[in-house]
């Protein structure tokens, strides 16, 4: 899980070959945007429900958080019995091993009770009375929220300009050499939110999960670009001359 949300927002990006590195991040979306039809956002009822699914997403696929998330539903009262319940009783639940399901439950109950600390209640409807810079800071400040569920829930019910990414996407990023290998995750993060437009954000973010989970390239650089972008690029050696 990346840093909390109020650690990690700053007001300059700092990215070697940033302009180069911009231009992959639109090449990556040009390639989002051909693979298929556009992603929609959902449709929340309260933010509470999207700071669940993203805490939960943020270690697995969609589609086996959506599962988790139905389990849980049917299990427990309502979120403040899922807030105040143990890991053990939330891992046996998931069906995940100790290793994977501990940090995914205590995500969810850290998340919950962050939620509740601040508001008094397990419901962040209280979001759609303030502005959306109000609604960024109250939300960002918390401890127990990664950047990435702050990120989902600005994006998919405040409107907010932000771009989920969680580590493993992120280290696709990475690996892919999308992003400097030099820049922190904070810079690495606020680049990618600073060069990926507003109105594409959920598109981007869809297309760069199913990406890193599936471990495919979205786009392939050569080793001449890649090695340039990096600082690796060698200087042409001069064959010392020798005395004959």
């Amino acid at each position: 899980m990346l840093t909390a949300a109020k650690q990690i927002w700053n007001p300059v990006c700092n990215m070697e070959n940033s302009k180069q590195y911009a231009a992959d991040l639109k090449a990556m979306l040009k390639a989002v945007r051909a693979g298929g039809a556009k992603a929609k956002k959902p449709s929340w009822d309260d933010p509470i429900d999207a700071l669940l699914f993203a805490t939960v997403s943020e270690y697995m696929p969609d589609a086996a958080a959506r599962a988790v998330i139905k389990k849980l539903h049917g299990h427990f009262v309502d979120l403040n019995d899922l807030r105040v319940a143990r890991p053990e009783e939330i891992i046996e639940l998931m069906e995940m091993d100790w290793l994977q399901g501990r940090p995914v439950a205590e995500a969810i109950t850290a998340a919950l009770n962050a939620i509740f600390g601040e508001f008094d209640v397990v419901s962040l409807a209280e979001l759609a009375e303030h502005g959306k810079k109000t609604a960024k800071d109250k939300l960002g400040r918390l401890n127990g929220i990664s950047r990435f569920a702050c990120d989902y829930v600005l994006l998919t019910t405040q409107g907010i300009h932000a771009v989920p990414i969680n580590s493993m996407m992120l280290k696709y990023m990475r690996d892919n050499d999308y992003v400097s290998p030099k820049a922190s995750d904070a810079d690495a993060l606020d680049f990618i939110e600073k060069n990926v437009p507003a109105a594409a954000a959920y598109e981007f973010y869809c297309g760069l999960k199913k990406a890193a989970e599936s471990g495919k390239p979205l786009i392939v650089k050569t080793p001449a670009a890649a090695s340039k972008q990096s600082g690796r690029e060698t200087k042409k050696k001069t064959p010392k001359k020798t005395d004959e």
